[in-house]
């Protein structure tokens, strides 16, 4: 998901113009990016990109790729000869400037900082053309409407396999190499360990250099020859440029040493009537060829998808060890939900401070004392807790989930005055957060989430994690690298309607440490005690790296051991398991393992296909069963994805009772992901209609409407 800032200016952006390298290529409007690189000697290289065959030396593989090393090396064929950087000299950078040429050689080692991989860096080979348009405004603000195009082999040592205290395999850690801003990355084994990992770079935004998340539009500084415009979220490095100006002409060098780039990028200033539509131009990234000639993974046909009622779940295998699955069984429309009970009180919840461990930033204020709304229908924790499995911790950006609940839902802080902090009440006269609450005291000089207030009696309040493996909020983590845990930012967290009244999400960006946790969770389930948690997120929102969790975890913030949490994940992270296809998947994060069913890798259980808003509920009983169901939060009735025995012998289980959102048991938080709503329980409930009662709850608020 990407943020854009409208520039308010007259510069007209004018039509992309391709870029070509200053070698032999041709300076065609449809400049190829060259193969990918042949490794062991012959699995041929990928399409051009853009469909021009580009001119090399040697034989390659069909549609342009170029022949790489027979020795299974990490060689990636440049196609930029003797390349040089730009002799900075500073000048004015205002106008719209329009590629001309470009060659950008990349050698070196990549920061690894948002993987999650054992090592800390990784090599990267290949070159790059840049193709496009700049536009810089007198008043700081530019749009980046480039393309950056290439072949890159990346080399990973055999230290990199060990990720969140396990070793993987090179097949599955293709995707966490593509969430540092590579494409179509094949990892295969290399002779002697490690991985060589043919890909390409296809980034619009961020030009010439290579970032998750590359910018499109923002704020830009000059200064000392150099043009800043952003920073790179997983490496908190500046996005920088040394650059120079003359008669007309804007040329620039990538700033960075991750990879060491070499080469530049030339620009021609537009003259003001001149120009056309500014999106066009870049040759299209269709017809790479899989590594080896594998059949792509897309296209994957969602058996036993989300509708409503009556329709087939995505189980029905067997379980291993023995046990029979009991997914397969067709959805039902789900019972309503039980409601008009009178309340048994409307005691305050809260008043204290946080137990289990977590620190009340900004001043704890109670749970109770909000809204004067009287008890409507049983929410999902009274029905949990008719079943005697009740809440311990229940959380919601949204609104109640106890009928009888009535205090504020979360907390923002001013990024001011980091002691000026403002509860997020319920409305006067409905049931749902009072989000102009937020926007009144945000409007000035922004905010982050400093907390979300628990709903149920045992004041497991979420507010920023404490230090763990891979966060610190000061000096270096335990692991030796990794991020800064900093609160999500209110401008970044999606606003939407439930029930006719607007309210917002919680976002988690990658590599900003946007984690909540309480570390010692009061009164949560551990060891091999059962547990309940349902949760909503929005599909739309997820990436491949760790981990957009909710659930119990480490209290030692550690990755412990296999089987030391129980999560809902969602995503489309391999590294540690996946279902069917190319994701995204719903799983359960056991630490090591993330399964969406009765294996490390299971391909009965398909992606997730729903449109918008998911309802997630995973079912830790005691002893080796879990069952995993969905549903769609707007419509319908649940799925289930799978009920049977645990992945890969996850029994018995060994949890701790940390509670967490928006991370992994060890502290990673390099996802992307947008949650709204959850709770865990302490106990297990087997009561099918009990799912369903909570699933016609989540409709019946009216997500999105």
């Amino acid at each position: 998901m990407k943020y854009r800032d409208n520039l308010g200016t007259d510069v007209l952006a004018l039509a992309l113009l391709c870029g070509a390298c200053s070698n032999d290529s041709s300076n065609s409007s449809t400049q190829s990016s060259g193969g990918s690189t042949q490794t062991g000697g012959g699995t041929g290289g990928s399409s051009a990109v853009g469909g021009q065959t580009s001119s090399s030396n040697g034989g390659g593989g069909a549609g342009g790729g170029q022949a790489g090393s027979s020795s299974g090396g990490s060689q990636a064929v440049s196609s930029c000869e003797n390349a040089t950087s730009v002799t900075p000299c500073g000048g004015d950078v205002v106008g719209s400037w329009n590629v001309t040429s470009s060659c950008l050689e990349l050698a070196g080692e990549l920061q690894a900082t948002g993987t999650g991989l054992g090592c800390l860096t990784i090599g990267v080979t290949g070159s790059v053309q840049v193709n496009g348009s700049f536009v810089a405004t007198a008043g700081g603000k530019f749009q980046d409407q480039t393309t950056t195009t290439g072949p890159v082999t990346v080399t990973l040592d055999k230290s990199c396999l060990f990720m969140s205290g396990t070793n993987t395999e090179c097949e599955l850690i293709s995707v966490a190499i593509e969430g540092l801003g590579f494409h179509d990355v094949n990892c295969v084994d290399a002779a002697g360990g490690g991985c060589i990992c043919p890909g390409t770079v296809q980034q619009s935004g961020s030009m010439g250099l290579l970032v998750a998340d590359a910018q499109t539009s923002g704020d830009y500084t000059v200064s000392n020859n150099t043009l800043v415009t952003g920073q790179n979220p997983l490496t908190a490095s500046e996005l920088a440029y040394e650059y120079c100006v003359a008669n007309g002409t804007l040329t620039m060098t990538p700033k960075t040493d991750s990879p060491p780039t070499t080469g530049s990028i030339v620009f021609q200033k537009a003259t003001d009537g001149s120009g056309g539509s500014g999106g066009g131009g870049s040759g299209g990234s269709a017809g790479s060829a899989t590594t080896g000639g594998d059949t792509g993974a897309g296209g994957v046909t969602v058996t036993g998808g989300n509708g409503g009622g009556g329709t087939t779940a995505a189980g029905g295998r067997t379980a291993t060890g023995g046990r029979s699955a009991r997914g397969g069984s067709t959805a039902e429309g789900g019972s309503t939900a039980t409601g008009g009970d009178t309340s048994s009180g409307g005691t305050a919840t809260g008043g204290g401070t946080a137990t289990g461990g977590s620190t009340a930033t900004g001043g704890d204020t109670g749970a109770g004392g909000g809204g004067g709304q009287p008890p409507g229908p049983d929410g999902p924790c009274d029905i949990l807790e008719a079943a005697s499995t009740p809440c311990v911790a229940a959380y919601s950006m949204v609104r109640p989930i106890y009928k009888s609940y009535t205090g504020p839902l979360y907390q923002v802080r001013s990024k001011a005055d980091k002691n000026s902090v403002k509860d997020i009440p319920l409305l006067a006269e409905a049931a749902y957060a009072d989000s102009k609450v937020q926007d009144d005291f945000c409007a000035a000089s922004g905010c982050t989430v400093s907390k979300i207030y628990d709903q149920s009696p045992k004041g497991n309040h979420l507010a920023l994690s404490p230090d763990t493996f891979w966060l610190t909020l000061t000096g270096t983590p335990r692991s030796g690298g990794g991020l800064n845990q900093k609160e999500s930012d209110v401008s970044k967290n999606p606003k939407i309607n439930v029930g006719g009244h607007p309210v917002y999400g919680l976002r988690f960006t990658s590599g900003q440490g946007n984690a909540y946790r309480v570390m010692k969770g009061n009164g949560t389930a551990t060891g091999d005690q059962a547990e309940y948690m349902y949760a909503i997120f929005d599909t739309t929102v997820y990436n491949g790296s760790c981990c957009n969790d909710f659930g119990s975890a480490e209290t030692t913030g550690n990755p412990d051991s296999f089987t030391s949490m129980e999560a809902i994940y969602y995503g489309n992270a391999t590294m540690w398991g996946k279902g069917a296809g190319d994701g995204p998947w719903f799983s359960c994060d056991y630490e090591a393992v993330i399964s969406p069913g009765g294996s490390k890798v299971d391909n009965s259980i398909p992606p997730i296909n729903i449109k918008k808003f998911a309802t997630f509920i995973l079912k830790g009983f005691s002893g080796d069963r879990i069952a995993l169901k969905f549903g769609d939060a707007q419509q319908g009735a649940l799925t289930l994805q799978y009920d049977g025995s645990r992945a890969d012998n996850g029994s018995p289980m060994h949890k701790q009772g940390s509670i967490i959102l928006g991370t992994g048991g060890d502290g990673s938080a390099w996802s992307d992901g947008v949650w709204f709503e959850g709770a865990i329980t302490f106990g297990c409930s087997d009561d099918k209609a009990v799912d369903d009662a909570i699933q016609a709850n989540i409709v019946a608020a009216g997500w999105g409407t």
